[in-house]
């Protein structure tokens, strides 16, 4: 017998995280990838250097006019039931009533300490399939 994960529409994990299911150790520490819950690692110290550098180089890349610089914040991909944690983002310079979506993306950035599988695989998939054209992965 081979045991398959449920897959949870976004919608539903949306309510789980407004309702505080991810709540205490948990908080931060998940995202949806494909209509599955995975958990993530935890950040070494490299992984969190390299991330910091990447994020000081993008406040001086970006036209701050047209895009603002996402840490480790969810990006809605209804398109592929998921909502990252991109450890960069590049997002559309706007207000957002709710999270930015893969509408609103110029750019993702992904750190792989431990991740690079992941971030290579089924992550780079997911970006593709919602129309993010511009996804870098830095192998540690």
């Amino acid at each position: 017998m081979r045991l398959q994960a449920a897959r949870i529409p976004l919608d539903r994990y949306e309510r789980m995280v407004e309702a505080g299911v991810f709540d205490g150790e948990m908080q931060n520490q998940v995202e949806l990838i494909d209509g599955t819950i995975i958990h993530r690692n935890q950040i070494t110290p490299r992984h969190a250097n390299v991330t910091s550098s990447l994020i000081q180089w993008s406040y001086g890349a970006s036209t701050w006019n047209l895009a603002k610089v996402s840490i480790r914040s969810p990006i809605l991909l209804p398109e592929t039931d998921s909502a990252p944690d991109a450890d960069v983002a590049w997002v559309r310079c706007r207000k957002y009533d709710r999270l930015p979506c893969s509408a609103d993306v110029y750019l993702i950035i992904e750190v792989a300490d431990e991740t690079l599988e992941l971030d290579c695989g089924a992550k780079a998939r997911m970006y593709a399939a919602s129309g993010i054209e511009d996804y870098w992965v830095v192998n540690l």
